[in-house]
């Protein structure tokens, strides 16, 4: 509700209104306090403060930093019982009176809702949020997706969302870097894509057909280490009857989950198929793009299998 004029939704809070810095950057205009703090010694000067041989202690704060509350962010918002949107406004609005001009707002990762949360508006600065999107360790599963979707034309599968974060953020942990979207297209290639031909068991050839209304039948050269060989099998469609021959050389494979789409609209656009694979208790997604949807879903399949690590026993 909308306080009446002249009031305030926190009556008891005095919202900073001091004179704006003449160097205060364009994009925090926070104001000092009104407080007459002239009229209090620093507690430098009332306080005797003896520091020998150490650097930082020594300096001392002339003016209020720049603060930027993260109470609405990601992290701090996966709680127990997450804020409802109301409470959430209620919190942004207390923040706004406190007179802070920069707040990190993010959806809590047990919300329905997942997007990234940014600082600023990027049209308050003449950029887009795409241009704003940062990847490193502290970015949440919207942001990576976001760029994904829109760079590559990947959608995601929310169940496949906090893997694919996880394997951004133990990077980039590592490197303490940040990911421009061509590295980021880059990582999840080579992380989910890749495996389907450069894992320990390799699909050489293949052939699927119908053999019968509901019936299909795959035929798969497979090779793993040194040894190959030609299995068969047979399902009520072509993944089954995949994971059927996969079965017959000795991989027992459950499809758990899988969802396909095109890349753009036309035909001939390529599409991309993600599947999420158990095998011998260990559970992986995994990635395939071709202008066939059957083949990438192929070759989704495989590499779900291959990040398993099963075929490497």
């Amino acid at each position: 509700m909308t306080p009446p004029p002249g009031t305030s939704t926190f009556p008891t809070l005095r919202t900073p209104s001091g004179a704006l810095p003449a160097d205060a950057p364009v994009w925090n205009p926070q104001r000092p306090s009104a407080m007459p703090h002239h009229r209090y010694r620093p507690a430098h000067d009332r306080v005797a403060l003896p520091l020998t041989d150490r650097a930082w202690p020594s300096r001392r704060l002339g003016r209020a930093p720049l603060w930027v509350p993260v109470d609405l962010r990601d992290g701090n918002q996966a709680l127990a019982e997450p804020m409802d949107t109301a409470r959430k406004r209620r919190f942004f609005d207390l923040l706004v009176a406190m007179g802070f001009k920069e707040i990190e707002v993010g959806y809590p990762s047990a919300s329905a809702t997942d997007l990234p949360y940014l600082p600023i508006d990027p049209a308050d600065i003449g950029r887009t949020y795409e241009e704003v999107i940062r990847i490193n360790s502290q970015s949440g599963k919207g942001g990576v997706a976001h760029l994904l979707r829109t760079h590559h034309g990947l959608d995601l599968p929310q169940a496949m969302r906090p893997d694919v974060s996880r394997t951004v953020q133990h990077l980039t942990d590592g490197t303490g870097s940040e990911l421009s979207a061509e590295e980021l297209w880059d990582l999840f290639r080579t992380t989910y894509m890749a495996p389907a031909r450069e894992g320990g068991l390799v699909l050489e050839t293949w052939t699927s057909s119908e053999t019968a209304p509901g019936l299909h039948e795959f035929v798969a050269e497979l090779r793993s280490g040194g040894r190959a060989g030609t299995y068969r099998g047979t399902g009520n469609g072509p993944l089954s009857a995949l994971a059927d021959a996969l079965g017959a050389a000795g991989v027992t494979v459950d499809i758990l989950g899988y969802s396909e789409h095109a890349t753009a609209s036309g035909p001939g656009s390529p599409a991309v198929a993600y599947t999420e694979c158990r095998v011998d208790g260990a559970t992986a997604w995994g990635a395939g793009q071709d202008s066939s949807v059957l083949t990438a879903s192929v070759d989704a399949v495989m590499a779900a299998v291959n990040r398993t690590g099963a075929t490497n026993r």
